[in-house]
């Protein structure tokens, strides 16, 4: 659908040949090179309790676009409704954050100490070496 707009676009402006506008309604979420991506906090700095999302460094990691959401409990905890609300939000073991990263940022939060990839027990029941 994509390549088709991208083709039949010049004719269907009417002559106009600029890609700017196509390339503005394509949003930073719909990259190729980046995938969503789940890990749950396990233990270590980030499980303490102490950390807020935005201080945690994360978007310093190669690869690694930012946390987008962290679940609390099966809730969205972050970012929250209310400002104050996500101000107060610090990390704890067990929340789950969702990422947008490369692969290269993948492998990056899975070298990291207390954060294990969401699905990798449900992968783990597939054999080895599918994680």
């Amino acid at each position: 659908g994509v390549i088709y707009f991208a083709c039949a676009a010049p004719r269907m402006l009417g002559g106009r040949t600029s890609a700017l506008p196509f390339r503005r309604a394509i949003s930073a979420e719909e990259r190729d090179d980046c995938f969503r991506v789940g890990f749950t906090i396990s233990c270590g700095a980030f499980a303490r309790g102490n950390l807020k999302v935005d201080k945690a460094g994360f978007e310093r990691m190669p690869g690694v676009a930012g946390v987008k959401i962290a679940l609390r409990d099966g809730e969205q905890a972050w970012p929250a409704a209310t400002d104050a609300e996500s101000e107060a939000y610090r990390m704890k073991a067990g929340d789950v954050l969702i990422f947008r990263a490369s692969a290269e940022g993948i492998v990056s939060l899975r070298a990291q100490a207390g954060l294990n990839l969401f699905a990798e027990g449900e992968s783990m029941k597939l054999g080895l070496g599918r994680s």
